[in-house]
């Protein structure tokens, strides 16, 4: 069994489907109004308003936004500058920029606008976004 698609609960779905497309660079799919998803290397990633993930699960409350992380590798230290610019620009926020250690690459941890966290990782030879 391999997963299909990730799926993030957001207050806004327009804005998380703008800092995806803008922020991230990833490639947009389908989309509605309560709901849309992007090519996430293998896998799609879908934003999914709140009020639409309650009548699917039944459930009062997602998980708080940041009990996941997601991660981006990039194949190069200007890939990976120029993906910090373009999410800081779109509206995350930088949290704290991490050397190489141990088995880890450099990478550098940002909150999106809806509250996820993203970890973007500077790792040449691993799978990723192409070189910038």
């Amino acid at each position: 069994m391999r997963p299909s698609f990730v799926a993030l609960v957001v207050p806004d779905v327009a804005a998380s489907a703008r800092f995806c497309a803008e922020g991230l660079g990833l490639e947009p799919g389908k989309a509605g109004a309560e709901w849309a998803f992007f090519r996430f290397g293998s896998l799609q990633l879908a934003v999914w308003s709140v009020a639409a993930w309650r009548a699917e699960t039944g459930l009062e409350s997602p998980p708080p936004p940041g009990a996941v992380s997601l991660s981006v590798n990039h194949a190069g230290p200007a890939a990976w500058e120029a993906a910090i610019t373009r999410a800081t620009r779109a509206g995350a926020t930088l949290l704290r920029r991490a050397p190489a250690s141990g088995p880890f690459p450099p990478r550098a941890w940002l909150r999106c606008p809806a509250g996820h966290l993203w970890e973007l990782a500077c790792e040449p030879g691993s799978p990723g976004p192409a070189p910038a």
